[in-house]
């Protein structure tokens, strides 16, 4: 039976990388100021269904809601401003929107990753921050929304303060809301007279320059990995234990590079726990590494043929991604099947050995 006791080291080599040029979605609906003040459309609408509640609808305080700006795309996101560092939902009297220290309540809404969008941000009004209650209790003509913040959530972004204006009951916190009212199709006009005569128009498009992630390893949860349940062998009289690694993840988050990484592992010599002089080689630690799961649709992610025990050599290669592009989250989760045979002549006992796995980009 074996249990490594010792902290996995784990190295990440060449993981920050440089910020590229490339292209962001931008927000469809940011300069459409609304009667409220919003500085674009705020529609409440059903998480479930995706779908605007009607006009006049009353919600109940614990209702779950979402908010979305695109009537015919719930999710099309906000997107913060490039000098913001994260956002907020909150509720605030009406008219306190823009005055951070007359919130009411408000708490986190995290960025999709690699990105600064709020996609379908949360507006359930007991979820927003730990001051619900007195939302609940006082009730009143409220708004509800998402801001983008910097300096670490003390101020306002450069632009970014989207809400809806609510209507609360005091004592239940049941409410009301004004939707942003739906634009219709532009009538055709009746035909005229056809024009005469042509024009040139200058189109100039701006984009903003996308950010290139870094490469980083996670270990297992557990740092203490037991190979246990031996069985000895009548014949042979060798004592073969098994156990699994645990997931590691590896974050490949460089979008525009996508150079690829190599995962590899070392394993120290094994030393009984009661007495260190009685050793048993690291050659007798054999590894088989699975692919736990890998990004939707990638290619190129594959795990290295293992170790056999009794026969292993160290340092081995783990796993490996090649130079194509990342796709999804670029998370692959990876785990290993572990065997430890030790020799007949080895006292019984627990030995300790040190595993290090290391990360480096291509």
């Amino acid at each position: 039976m074996l249990k490594n006791k010792k902290s996995r080291a784990l190295v990440i080599g060449a993981a920050m990388l440089t910020v590229l040029a490339g292209t962001t979605l931008a927000s469809v609906a940011n300069a459409a100021v609304q009667p409220n003040g919003s500085q674009a459309p705020v529609y409440i609408g059903d998480p479930g269904t995706e779908a605007v509640y009607p006009a006049g609808s009353t919600l109940g305080f614990t209702d779950d809601t979402i908010g979305f700006q695109d009537t015919a795309n719930a999710r099309t996101p906000y997107v913060c401003p490039a000098d913001s560092t994260g956002a907020k939902t909150f509720i605030a009297p009406k008219g306190q929107e823009f005055t951070k220290a007359s919130w009411i309540t408000s708490t986190d809404s995290p960025f999709a990753p690699g990105t600064k969008n709020n996609m379908e941000p949360t507006l359930s009004l007991y979820a927003i921050g730990a001051n619900t209650g007195a939302v609940k209790s006082a009730g009143g003509d409220l708004s509800v929304g998402l801001a983008c913040l910097k300096d670490n959530g003390v101020n306002f972004a450069s632009t970014g303060v989207w809400f809806a204006s609510i209507h609360v009951t005091a004592g239940t916190g049941a409410y009301t809301f004004d939707q942003p009212t739906v634009a219709g199709p532009t009538p055709t006009p009746t035909p005229t007279t056809p024009p005469t005569g042509s024009a040139s128009l200058t189109l100039k498009a701006t984009t903003a320059a996308a950010q290139d992630g870094v490469l980083s390893l996670t270990a297992p949860t557990n740092s203490t990995v037991l190979i246990g349940s031996p069985v000895v062998d009548p014949t042979t009289h060798l004592s073969t234990s098994t156990g699994k690694l645990g997931n590691l993840t590896v974050s490949d988050g460089r979008v525009l590079t996508h150079k690829g990484w190599d995962l590899t592992s070392s394993v120290t010599d094994f030393a009984l726990e009661t007495d260190a002089t009685k050793t048993i080689p690291k050659t007798q630690l054999g590894f088989a590494p699975v692919l736990v799961s890998i990004p939707s649709g990638a290619s190129g992610i594959v795990a290295a043929a293992g170790q056999v025990a009794g026969s292993a050599s160290y340092v081995a290669p783990f796993a490996s991604a090649d130079n194509s592009p990342v796709v999804g989250n670029g998370n692959t989760v990876l785990d290993a099947n572990l065997t430890f045979v030790a020799p007949a002549s080895a006292p019984a006992g627990t030995y300790d050995s040190t595993l290090t796995l290391t990360l480096t980009s291509k």
